[in-house]
């Protein structure tokens, strides 16, 4: 059961990171279009 809370967590973590990541790409592709206008 501790092995499963940790994977439990880490995927939480991972998630967190790629929803970010994913969110921050979507900034910085608003932003050069933006620029290009």
């Amino acid at each position: 059961m501790h092995v499963m809370s940790e994977l439990l967590t880490f995927g939480a973590i991972y998630a967190g990171v790629g929803v970010i990541a994913y969110y921050a790409l979507k900034f910085i592709d608003y932003i050069r279009t933006l620029k290009d206008n």
